[in-house]
């Protein structure tokens, strides 16, 4: 199980069950949006005061502090869909992050072996968030019916979009109808690793090597321009671990058999770095502690092992080798 020992910074270096919170704790707060945790069980009028505290107004993100693959993930524009939210889901940890307004996102994948003192930057997914553009005299909803990704949403897009479905838009106007990059929930993964060069390299060593014991993941982030992303002017949404996969091998336009060829080249990156690191004394999971970390995973239960992150990760000052 070398592969949970990729990352000693994260439980089961990102496998499954990883908190958000935890996570978002390692990097520099200048990469991050404004962020507040919510513990399950808050009252919608503690969310409120939680907020306040903050100062995040609405429009923002809440989404699990577990969780994966959008579920749960919902932009908050208004006192009501704030109110909908906390009746049902605060059950669990919950994250707030203020909304970062731009229509560039991307997913950039990053490995470093723990002896290299640099890494590489080794996918870059662009996201196309699920939109429509006006004809003059198609409703929004009779424009979803022609893009199968709206189709595949189309139960979850009937509810939060219910105001804008019968809107007819002036022909060319483009219309975001899901902000959440998510391949689940309609946004298209294009290839953009044409985008990867020794500055953007850099910019994700300054980052990676800032956070002690993470060696393998991809940041989910926006940015407002190309230029801000090579100057490292990003904002984090999300890092995540070795279930993280090249977003790029989805672009409908890329070839098959290379996509298994990149799946195969990073799996073997994850086990070259978690066999260094146990070389170097970490302790990977047994094959019976993760089958019991996937079981809890999927019922649902937080397992014992993810209720805090590891000595390392709360180190986080401490320097990374």
């Amino acid at each position: 199980m070398h592969f949970t020992a990729a990352n000693p910074a994260i439980p089961a270096s990102g496998f499954f069950g990883e908190s958000k919170k935890d996570i978002f704790a390692l990097i520099d707060e200048k990469y991050l949006p404004v962020t507040q945790f919510i513990p399950a069980g808050t009252t919608y009028e503690g969310v409120i005061e939680l907020l306040d505290g903050n100062s995040i107004t609405a429009p923002f993100i809440m989404k699990p502090n577990i969780g994966e693959r959008g579920d749960q993930v919902i932009k908050i524009t208004s006192v009501e869909d704030l109110r909908q939210y906390v009746g049902k889901c605060l059950a669990e940890d919950c994250i707030v992050q203020e909304y970062v307004e731009s229509l560039l996102e991307f997913g950039v994948l990053y490995a470093r072996r723990p002896s290299e003192a640099k890494g590489r930057v080794t996918s870059v997914t662009q996201k196309e968030f699920l939109h429509v553009r006006g004809d003059g005299y198609a409703t929004v909803r009779e424009l979803l019916e022609k893009n199968l990704r709206a189709r595949m949403a189309r139960e979850a897009l009937e509810v939060r979009m219910a105001n804008l479905l019968n809107k007819v838009l002036p022909r060319g106007t483009y219309e975001c109808v899901q902000p959440i990059g998510n391949h689940c929930l309609g946004t298209a993964f294009l290839n953009a690793n044409h985008l990867i060069n020794e500055r953007l390299n850099d910019v994700f060593d300054e980052i990676a090597t800032g956070i002690p014991g993470f060696y393998y993941g991809r940041f989910d982030l926006r940015v407002n321009s190309l230029n801000d992303l090579y100057a490292g002017k990003i904002k984090i949404l999300e890092l995540n671990g070795v279930s993280s996969e090249a977003g790029h091998i989805y672009d409908p336009k890329y070839n098959l058999f290379k996509a298994y060829r990149d799946v195969f080249r990073h799996m073997r990156m994850i086990s070259d770095i978690g066999q260094e690191n146990v070389a170097r004394g970490v302790q990977p999971l047994s094959f019976k502690a993760l089958l019991k970390t996937t079981r809890e995973h999927f019922s649902g239960i937080r397992p014992e092992a993810m209720q805090q992150t590891s000595d390392l990760a709360q180190k986080k000052s401490a320097p990374n080798p």
